[in-house]
């Protein structure tokens, strides 16, 4: 078989670089860290054998002019993912473009970790990087990098694509440690990068239908200003932190007739006049409106679920817009609010959230596991029909396919505080029990009829409703945090069926909310799962 060769100088002093390379990368299995053969020590020769990367290192491409953007792109991928990969145990402590080897395909390979350390020595390495970092400052990065562009470069690269690349390196190069974005963070944005490179260019045979997909739904900006009388207020249905939603008829694209013409493209799109519901995302100095953008557009064309909302279109001219199937009933929380629902219409939307959370926390074909990170009832849409469409995935992420841990790690505290999970907020780590937690939040939102953020719940915790929850349920008072609108009396004094829930019926539903609580226990991982028979039957 073919090999490539490797010898250490040693040149550190430690005198271990070599079983530290060996033993290390022996113990790492993904796609973007080579392999390693075997070695020899023999008369201190130190010899590394590797699996051969054909194309040799990064730092001998770097000024080929025929490495495209997209090709640049998916190496920085590639390696961005290898970190993340290892950053659960180990820190390299010596990337550069002549430790990434590439195979025939382009593929990068890291190797050279003869100088890395566990995870638990982070301190003292992370002063030495530190340190490093301080020879550019963040003034001389974001001075310069615009004129150390290749001209060559910029003519291929989406405008777009290439100001989101920029921002993930200045911010890498950030000389606050505390500042600097996770890899799990990069991995999630140079994924949008090259999606918004790869979505620039024209439709072509072979492409995936997803990227086809994408490519249909843009919307020309004249038709939504045409549609909104250039977003006359008039038209405004709603505003908050992220953009103000507006309602208009649009011609979008027919999605259920695109579906059945899956891999046979040709010619003219189905189109549809529809009401739709348009969010004109606002402009944001800490770049979320970007990524929130982003990560609307990829994820929910990822997504196929009848209760979870479907993105009819969008545009990036000048502006970022996305279109929307209108929700004639509006959100969850206006609807409790305004509106009598019976216990079993209570229930059955409750049951189509879990089915959509459960949906988008499982991986499949096509689709990997999505953290939602915002699941409240305001991100509830109701249709015409009362049924149930999770909305907003704006700080959403798709959780890395080979990230074998279940927990992921962040800097950046986002969501609504009186729904977020405690552990997330203590400690910055978010998984599907984080979602589970704000389930539970919105189930107690729909017993009680009132939000979690109520003012009589906020004067007694600052939790609001959660910690008022917990504390009747263990009292046993739970039945005095009833909607008031649900609740008629007969003559014996007992709960009607067709109004509110019979006793069972209720203990039933408490518990599982509750549940949604618990922390670190196996069995709250998804607890509507193992009552979902008697929560239906009851």
């Amino acid at each position: 078989m073919n090999f490539m060769v490797r010898k250490l100088d040693c040149m550190y002093g430690q005198g271990d670089e070599l079983q530290t390379e060996f033993s290390t990368v022996k113990s790492l299995q993904h796609k973007n860290i080579i392999s390693i053969l075997g070695y020899n020590d023999d008369n201190n020769e130190n010899i590394i054998v590797y699996e051969q990367a054909v194309l040799g290192t990064l730092d001998q491409h770097l000024t080929d002019r025929s490495l495209t953007w997209v090709q640049r792109l998916k190496i920085c991928l590639g390696v961005a993912r290898a970190l993340s990969h290892i950053h659960c145990d180990i820190i390299h402590c010596d990337i550069n473009s002549p430790k990434i080897f590439l195979d025939k395909d382009w593929e990068p390979k890291i190797y050279g970790f003869e100088l890395s350390t566990n995870i638990l020595k982070v301190g003292g390495i992370a002063f030495f990087l530190h340190g490093r970092k301080r020879m550019i400052t963040n003034d001389v990065i974001k001075g310069v990098i615009d004129e150390i562009i290749d001209p060559h470069l910029r003519k291929q690269a989406n405008a777009q694509s290439l100001a989101l690349f920029k921002h993930i390196t200045y911010n890498c190069l950030n000389r606050q440690l505390v500042h600097r974005p996770t890899m799990d963070q990069i991995v999630k944005e140079l994924e949008d990068v090259l999606e918004l490179q790869q979505n620039s260019i024209a439709p072509h045979e072979g492409a995936s239908f997803n990227n086809l997909k994408v490519d249909f739904l843009k919307i020309p900006l004249i038709e939504i200003k045409r549609a909104t009388n250039n977003f006359h207020e008039d038209y405004s249905i709603g505003s908050g932190g992220y953009g103000i939603v507006y309602k208009a008829e649009l011609d979008v694209l027919d999605i259920q007739s695109l579906s059945s013409m899956e891999g046979t493209y040709k010619g003219e799109l189905p189109k549809i006049n529809k009401v739709v519901a348009i969010k004109r995302i606002l402009r944001r100095e800490d770049e979320q409106d970007k990524q929130g953008f982003l990560s609307e557009i990829k994820l929910l064309t990822s997504c196929k679920h009848p209760n979870i909302v479907s993105l009819l279109g969008f545009s990036r001219e000048d502006e970022m817009i996305l279109v929307y199937e209108y929700a004639f009933k509006g959100s969850l929380s206006d609807y409790l609010r305004n509106n009598n629902l019976t216990w079993a219409q209570r229930i059955q939307i409750c049951l189509e959230i879990a089915h959509a959370i459960d949906y988008i926390h499982t991986d499949m074909e096509g689709k990997p596991r999505i953290i939602h990170r915002d699941i409240k009832s305001e991100n509830i849409l109701l249709d015409a029909n009362l049924h149930a469409k999770v909305a907003d995935f704006g700080l959403s992420t798709f959780h890395p396919l080979m990230q074998q841990a279940s927990t992921i790690y962040t800097q950046n505290i986002a969501g609504t505080m009186v729904y977020m999970d405690p552990e997330y907020l203590e400690t910055g780590k978010y998984k599907r029990e984080s979602d589970i937690y704000s389930f539970g939040v919105l189930l107690f939102e729909v017993l009680s009829g009132s939000m979690a953020y109520d003012a009589i719940y906020l004067a007694k915790n600052e939790t609001g409703l959660a910690h008022i929850a917990r504390r009747r349920f263990n009292e046993g008072t739970l039945k005095e945090l009833m909607d008031p609108k649900m609740i008629k009396e007969d003559v014996d004094c007992n709960f009607t069926l067709n109004i509110g829930p019979n006793q069972t019926s209720f203990n039933t539903f408490s518990e599982v909310a509750y549940r949604c609580f618990w922390r670190k226990l196996k069995s709250s991982v998804q607890p509507w799962k193992s009552s979902s028979r008697n929560f239906k039957r009851h």
